[in-house]
C-alpha cells in the first residue's frame, strides 16, 4: 500500500495531471477558470471549488495546486471503493509534501456524514504515509472577506496587452517617494478625469499582479494603503 501511493504522490508532482475530468453539468455550476499560478486549466464542478481555487491563486504562500488530484483505493466492509480527492495543494517552504483537501458545504458535510467518514478516514491514512496533510475547507473559511477581494481583482489580471507602461512607472514612482500610498493619492497624479481612470485601472492590475501589496483580510476601496515588499 505504502510503495503504490507514494507512486501516486510521485506521479502527481511530478506530472501534474488530473486522474478525472469535469464535465459541463445542466444542474450544477461546473466550468474552468484559467490559472497563472499552474499555467494551466482548472476544472470545476462547483460554485465553491470556483472560489477556493481563485482564493489559491491569489495567496503568495501558494506554489500550485491540482484538481482532481489522485485516487485513493480504500474498503467499506469488504467492498473496495475509489475516492478523488477535489485538490492537491503545494506550498512554498513547506515540512509536508503537500495538502490534501475536500472542499464541501457545511450542509453536506452533515448530510453526508456517514457516507464521507470511510472516505475521509482513507485520505487521512493515505496522507499520513506520505508526509501529506488532509483538511476539509467549507464555505465558512472560503467565503471570506479575502475572498472578496481575489474576485474584484481577478479581472484585472489577464490584460498586460493594455497595459500603458509608461503609466506604470508613473505610479512607481509614486511609491519610491511615499513608500505606502492609497488609491485616492494615485489619483492625485493627474487632474484629468479619463486619466484619474487609466491610472485607476492600473492600480488593480499592479495590486492583482502581485507587484503591489495591500492586507487583502480587508475589502479594498479607495483609501486602502498599498506598498511593495
Amino acid at each position: 500500500m505504502k510503495l503504490i501511493t507514494r507512486k501516486i504522490q510521485q506521479n502527481l508532482i511530478m506530472n501534474s495531471r488530473r486522474v478525472r475530468e469535469i464535465k459541463l453539468k445542466k444542474f450544477s455550476l461546473s466550468g474552468q477558470i484559467t490559472s497563472q499560478k499552474n499555467n494551466s486549466i482548472i476544472q470545476f464542478e462547483s460554485s465553491l471549488e470556483r472560489d477556493y481555487s481563485i482564493l489559491l491563486e491569489f495567496q503568495p504562500n501558494i506554489k500550485c495546486y491540482l484538481e482532481q488530484p489522485m485516487i485513493i483505493n480504500y474498503k467499506e466492509g469488504k467492498r473496495g471503493r475509489k475516492y478523488i480527492p477535489d485538490f492537491f495543494v503545494q506550498e512554498l517552504d513547506s515540512e509536508i509534501n503537500g495538502r490534501v483537501v475536500e472542499v464541501k458545504y457545511q450542509k453536506e458535510l452533515f448530510e453526508k456524514r456517514d457516507i464521507l467518514k470511510c472516505k475521509f478516514e482513507a485520505a487521512r491514512k493515505f496522507c499520513f504515509e506520505n508526509n501529506l496533510k488532509f483538511e476539509v475547507v467549507t464555505e465558512n473559511e472560503i467565503r471570506t472577506e479575502y475572498l472578496k477581494n481575489c474576485k474584484f481583482l481577478w479581472k484585472y489580471r489577464f490584460n498586460n496587452s493594455v497595459i500603458n507602461w509608461t503609466d506604470i512607472d508613473l505610479i512607481l514612482y509614486l511609491f519610491e517617494e511615499k513608500e505606502k500610498v492609497t488609491p485616492n493619492q494615485i489619483m492625485e497624479l493627474t487632474k484629468d478625469d479619463f486619466k484619474k481612470a487609466e491610472l485607476l485601472y492600473l492600480t488593480w492590475f499592479l495590486l492583482s499582479s502581485g507587484y503591489v501589496s495591500c492586507n487583502m483580510n480587508k475589502l479594498i476601496n479607495m483609501n486602502t494603503i498599498l506598498w511593495i515588499d
